[in-house]
């Protein structure tokens, strides 16, 4: 007899062909509202599809990231090579290297939430951090209190405890949680630390700060890589571009050579065919954006603060 969770698997599978049939064919601008109603129909079928927890959590990205899209909304502020990036990531992610079982598709559907919302917040933070630099006129002191805090959040292990619970929501195992959570957090952590320094490109503190946190994880990286190059279940061209990129990036980490290893990163977005330039003023417009919310937040507290220092004087 099919249970109630067959059945909304199967549902799922149906309103996503469904989409992808209504995203192949020229329909007019007439039908252009039926859109909205058959993605509300699909991520409603995907969250019945995951354990309570993970369904809450699927259901609170989606709502999160909901017009957050430049390519879907004129006010949105991710472009289409961070999505790209957010693509490849949550492929990458749903190997068969990284899972022993094949995600359903709810799963995989949440996981990419959350490759997206890790980026977001990565970039944000980064942009939140280089401004406390330029507010502290970028002396001595603000720039050791940003480096005390990178090194803080990757020596205390809570990026990698967190993402390994968010790839256990999506149904990963130990292995998957393990591997998942590396990467995320290396990628987390590059992001932060390369956003945060800002126009200065001086990335040497960066570097010398989360040196050996980089080259443990690089190493674990390129070693899930040269598994899957052996058993051939990665794309050997890419896969070859990926190491040799790692490989420059550890030897500019042993010898602290920041402007390199920022070759090498480079070079690792190019073995995945995604545009420097293009990559860049993507993160440039995001951060436009952060940094505004920022301003006008900034300014709210400052307009608060002085009313309730008037409101006490009058009182």
């Amino acid at each position: 007899m099919e249970t109630l969770e067959q059945r909304y698997q199967e549902l799922l599978k149906n309103n996503v062909r469904l989409q992808d049939v209504f995203g192949r064919i020229a329909i007019g601008d007439e039908l252009q509202m039926t859109e909205p109603f058959l993605e509300a129909m699909t991520l409603v079928s995907a969250a019945k599809t995951l354990k309570q927890g993970s369904s809450s959590l699927f259901l609170g990205q989606c709502f999160a990231t909901v017009g957050i899209d430049s390519e879907t909304s004129t006010s949105g502020f991710v472009g289409p090579v961070i999505n790209r990036l957010v693509d490849l990531l949550s492929e990458a992610l749903l190997s068969e290297l990284i899972f022993t079982k094949k995600p359903t598709i709810g799963n995989a559907m949440l996981l990419k939430r959350i490759v997206k919302g890790t980026l977001i917040f990565s970039v944000g933070f980064g942009k939140v951090l280089n401004l406390k630099i330029k507010q502290g006129a970028e002396n001595e002191s603000s720039k050791i209190s940003i480096r005390l805090t990178l090194l803080l959040v990757a020596s205390s292990s809570i990026l990698k405890k967190t993402f390994k619970e968010l790839m256990r929501s999506c149904g990963g195992d130990e292995k998957a949680s393990n591997m998942g959570s590396e990467i995320l957090s290396l990628v987390s952590l590059l992001l932060v630390g390369f956003r945060a320094q800002g126009e200065s490109r001086d990335f040497s503190a960066l570097i010398e700060v989360l040196n050996s946190y980089f080259k443990r994880s690089l190493e674990k990286i390129d070693e899930l890589i040269s598994i899957g190059f052996a058993e051939h279940k990665v794309d050997p061209v890419r896969a070859s571009a990926i190491h040799a990129a790692i490989t420059q990036a550890n030897l500019s980490l042993n010898q602290k050579n920041s402007e390199d290893f920022l070759q090498a990163l480079r070079s690792a977005l190019e073995a995945i065919e995604i545009s420097n330039a293009d990559f860049d003023k993507d993160i440039l417009e995001m951060e436009n954006v952060i940094e505004s919310v920022c301003n006008i937040l900034s300014q709210d507290m400052a307009e608060i603060s002085m009313s309730a220092t008037e409101i006490s004087v009058l009182a």
